[in-house]
């Protein structure tokens, strides 16, 4: 969470966990195949020669860490309660 927040690019193994990341906001993490490390190692070397690919990742990785902030999940949680309320 720390590593999206600041805007790191972020090269991750394609887990369901990291995929679920990428379908909230497509483009946050890089991802390569699990247990595939010449693949990874492909992205690496593709990442580290692409200043604007990078640049994508970490806009993306920002905007990930603001929508899923403890503030922002706050106020969805009162935004659910308070709809819960108005319909009791």
């Amino acid at each position: 969470a720390q590593a999206l927040s600041r805007g790191c690019p972020i090269l991750a193994s394609d887990l369901l966990l990291n995929q679920e990341v990428n379908e909230r906001v497509p483009g946050a993490l890089a991802l390569f195949p699990s247990q595939d490390p010449v693949a990874c190692a492909q992205q690496i070397d593709r990442l580290l020669g692409d200043d604007s690919a990078r640049k994508v990742l970490s806009g993306c990785a920002r905007q990930y860490a603001q929508m899923h902030s403890p503030a922002a999940i706050a106020e969805k949680h009162w935004q659910c309660y308070e709809e819960l309320w108005r319909q009791n």
